[in-house]
């Protein structure tokens, strides 16, 4: 990916396990939209973490806590994610995915240059 500036914004979150879904018990919860990474030089996140750190090279790699943020719980089974590319010097990609597995051949969000591009 060429240099480019990032936002992660957290909508949905799955805290469930089979053994707890049930007809009286509700599998989603909702959160407000948060970010939880933004890299612009004027980035804000829901707790000032990963914010505001700069344009990201080509080869970068982010790491970013999702649990116990934004009252996403440490349990959480999932999340549901929205990655957007804002301005980016050329053409790239983006790839997001859960820390524990091996990163995905496929991107998660390709890059024109000059442009804004979240994920469809």
């Amino acid at each position: 990916m060429s240099d480019t500036r990032l936002t992660v914004s957290a909508l949905v979150i799955t805290p469930w396990s089979l053994g707890s879904v049930g007809a009286d018990s509700d599998p989603i919860a909702t959160i407000e939209p948060v970010h939880l990474l933004d890299t612009r030089s004027n980035g804000e996140t829901i707790d000032t973490q990963s914010q505001a750190t700069g344009r990201l090279d080509a080869s970068a790699i982010i790491t970013i806590q999702i649990a116990r943020r934004a009252n996403i719980p440490d349990d959480a089974a999932g999340a549901m994610l929205n990655l957007a590319a804002i301005d980016p010097d050329g053409n790239g990609f983006a790839t997001l995915y859960p820390c524990t597995t091996t990163p995905p051949l496929a991107a998660s969000l390709d890059t024109p240059t000059a442009s804004t591009s979240p994920t469809p």
